[in-house]
């Protein structure tokens, strides 16, 4: 079993996030975007357990309004890309009450994900 950190930000999360990044990328009307696949989303932002349980504390993540991991994009999906969620209401809520947060993703549709290729940098607005 993997140990979770977050009850709301866990292995099941980020996965869903994964394949929702390769639905948006395959459905983009962007062509190098079209090419791009996400080969995972790391629940652990840090390799300190402590530091983990720490950053993802319902008071750290409220008071930044994001949380900041890892993404693997790009062409082979092994890119390391800097990943900024923002946590809107619903997403804040389910993090207080430490439920899953797949249904604050908001669609299939890319206008909740910002990506800077250049800068490897991926932000996203959760509900």
């Amino acid at each position: 079993m993997t140990p979770s950190f977050s009850p709301s930000f866990n292995q099941d999360f980020c996965e869903e996030l994964e394949y929702t990044f390769c639905y948006v990328f395959e459905n983009s009307k962007d062509p190098e975007l079209k090419r791009f696949w996400c080969d995972g989303v790391s629940w652990a932002p840090y390799y300190n357990a402590k530091v983990n349980s720490d950053y993802l504390s319902f008071e750290k993540v409220k008071e930044r309004g994001m949380i900041e991991t890892t993404a693997q994009l790009g062409i082979s999906g092994q890119d390391r890309y800097a990943l900024k969620i923002h946590l809107g209401k619903l997403a804040l809520d389910l993090y207080r009450k430490k439920e899953e947060l797949n249904t604050s993703i908001p669609s299939k549709a890319s206008n909740w994900i910002e990506i800077d290729i250049e800068e490897q940098i991926i932000e996203v607005q959760l509900l």
